[in-house]
């Protein structure tokens, strides 16, 4: 799967990604259902390119490889 840079918070499959180094939190509240969801600052997500196509207003960029992010795996 391609891995994209995270620039704005996102939520996706009960986990809140971050912008690298943006918070040191470990759990989040979800905007979906309220509950407490792990927290992914690493500034990385690893998703299908159709599922990356539906975010939108600049949440996601492809990960260039030399991006430090890029040798991170999906938490």
């Amino acid at each position: 799967m391609p891995k994209f840079t995270v620039l704005r918070p996102i939520e996706h499959n009960q986990v809140l990604y971050m912008p690298q180094g943006a918070t040191q939190a470990v759990k989040a509240r979800s905007a979906g259902n309220g509950g407490e969801i792990p927290v992914d600052s690493s500034g990385a997500i690893e998703i299908d390119a159709a599922i990356a196509e539906t975010f939108k207003g600049s949440q996601i960029a492809p990960l260039a490889a030399d991006d430090p992010a890029a040798k991170r795996t999906k938490r």
